[in-house]
């Protein structure tokens, strides 16, 4: 800046000072994550128990509340939503032209807990009688890393899903 005179900026043109406050504004608000404080969250398996800490902005830690254990159901829910909801909807409730309404189905209501997962595990041609859409289901929901454990768990949610339908009824 002269003094005495008139000011000189480093941005001389008034468009240019808009466009670098926006900027300023812009990189503000992604630093500050959105208004979220900054914590960063590191998880340690030392001698077999696991321990969670979180880290705020300051760089104090406070101890993690223990995650509420999840039972299988609860755990085949998470697991329905990552890899079945595509097609049958977040409820069960079915997509037209892709998915079976699991909620109401009675294939799934005769079936066992052994054939369902069966069913999940090897998938259902489009051709099969089972399959009214005609959209084939792929093995495991296309979800490779889905184990025995897991497909077991959503067979369990999907029977709460019927139980639930039944007790709206």
């Amino acid at each position: 800046m002269k003094i005495g005179g008139n000011r000189t900026d480093s941005f001389p043109d008034r468009d240019a000072r808009i466009a670098a406050l926006i900027l300023a504004g812009i990189f503000g608000v992604a630093a500050s994550g959105c208004s979220r404080p900054a914590t960063a969250r590191v998880e340690s398996n030392a001698g077999g128990s696991t321990a969670s800490a979180s880290f705020p902005a300051n760089g104090t830690a406070s101890k993690a509340p223990a995650a509420a254990s999840t039972s299988p159901a609860d755990k085949g829910k998470q697991l329905f939503g990552q890899t079945c909801t595509n097609c049958h909807g977040m409820n069960g409730q079915g997509v037209p032209h892709l998915g079976a309404d699991l909620q109401t189905s009675e294939h799934v209501a005769k079936s066992t807990d052994a054939q369902l997962e069966s069913l999940i595990e090897h998938g259902v041609p489009a051709s099969s009688p089972l399959n009214t859409s005609h959209v084939p289901m792929p093995p495991r929901g296309a979800n490779p890393s889905l184990n025995q454990q897991d497909i077991h768990d959503i067979v369990l949610y999907i029977r709460e899903l019927q139980k639930g339908h039944a007790q709206r009824k």
